[in-house]
């Protein structure tokens, strides 16, 4: 992700935010700004887990004094192959977004504790994307791995809660 600033006064920096559906964004980073400026500046940032399908960014610009705007919303499409898994935000609070991909097939998603205890399992079909909610509020704080179960292998992705 890349943006400019022609001008910048007393701006601490840019929380770069990330959605699955375009309403729901958690932060990915955070770039510091130069604070005050008046010529054009180029700034840029990698999402290290982009969905597949379409992504949702937008930056939160945080002054020194702590109040904050956002930008317009900026979507970018990746596409895959295969089967892949993604979680945000990571760490989670109460809500875990999943995108899982597959080829029409039943699947399963299981939450296990770094021990291997099954905490929650969910069946779910996998047609070509498909988007999870996953309510993990009555979890203790901790590091969690999701793990995929399909026909053709596992996949498996550790999240903090």
């Amino acid at each position: 992700m890349q943006w400019q600033t022609v001008n910048e006064e007393s701006l601490a920096g840019f929380t770069v935010e990330k959605s699955m559906d375009g309403s729901t964004f958690s932060s990915i980073g955070f770039v510091t700004s130069t604070g005050n400026s008046n010529v054009k500046l180029n700034y840029s940032t990698i999402d290290q887990n982009p969905f597949i399908g379409i992504n949702y960014y937008r930056l939160k610009l945080t002054d020194i004094d702590g109040k904050f705007s956002y930008s317009n919303v900026a979507t970018v499409h990746i596409t895959g192959d295969g089967f892949s898994l993604s979680t945000s935000p990571n760490p989670a609070k109460n809500i875990l977004f999943v995108q899982a991909t597959g080829s029409n097939e039943p699947a399963a998603l299981v939450i296990t504790d770094l021990n291997g205890k099954i905490l929650q399992q969910t069946k779910i079909f996998l047609n070509r994307t498909t988007n999870i909610q996953l309510n993990i509020s009555g979890s203790p704080r901790g590091i969690y791995n999701l793990q995929l179960l399909k026909k053709s292998g596992t996949e498996i992705k550790r999240f903090i809660k």
